[in-house]
């Protein structure tokens, strides 16, 4: 029996969507449990925050004042990490494309600019510690800069280790336009980690001035 026009159409329509399903990625499990896991921590971060400002805001400068000490580290490992969300970004744009060297290429600038952003964080607690600032208990500011620091380098960290993991799978081009969902998880989590510093760097220069 001949096709009628009306099928001929059906029939182009279905295997049109089910080309569609098949080439858009679809987000799964992980995905929703990276988006809860990310709600957790911001109201961690958020709480440790408000603590920081309400006991600091209108309490006495101490002696020594801790932002004139790392400043600067905080400039640079400021730059440093919301460099890496851009790497990340074009990470991640470059796996939508399908270009797995481009994403094998941004995945290894994005860990070095973490790296950067590990080593100036530690500068900044070592001269803090030389200057007898990271055990002093009547420096309220400087306890709870560090108590911040560490609680965001901590998740630094676990990113760090996530993400030499994806850039290995990365080099066997495990990844595909369809198929990157740990990449996109891992760019949801580290830019979050992004806008958490942003915003522990505004409120320490806050107490600061």
């Amino acid at each position: 029996m001949a096709l009628q026009p009306n099928d001929a159409y059906h029939l182009r329509t279905g295997v049109s969507n089910l080309h569609r399903r098949h080439e858009t990625p679809v987000a799964g499990v992980g995905t929703l449990g990276m988006k809860l896991f990310i709600a957790s921590l911001s109201f961690i971060f958020a709480a440790t925050v408000l603590l920081y400002l309400l006991l600091l805001m209108g309490d006495a400068p101490p002696k020594v004042r801790v932002l004139p000490k790392v400043g600067i580290g905080l400039l640079v490992s400021t730059v440093a990490i919301v460099a890496s969300s851009v790497t990340l970004r074009r990470a991640t744009r470059a796996i939508e494309a399908d270009d797995r060297a481009g994403l094998s290429l941004w995945l290894r600038r994005t860990l070095w600019l973490g790296a950067v952003f590990g080593v100036v964080q530690t500068v900044n607690w070592v001269l803090l510690w030389a200057q007898g600032l990271a055990l002093d208990v009547s420096n309220r500011e400087s306890g709870f800069f560090i108590v911040l620091t560490v609680l965001h380098a901590l998740h630094v960290v676990g990113g760090v280790i996530r993400l030499v993991q994806i850039q290995r799978r990365a080099e066997r081009h495990e990844f595909s336009a369809q198929s990157h969902e740990p990449v996109t998880n891992m760019a949801l989590y580290w830019h979050f980690l992004d806008v958490v510093w942003v915003l522990l760097v505004l409120a320490i220069v806050l107490v600061g001035l």
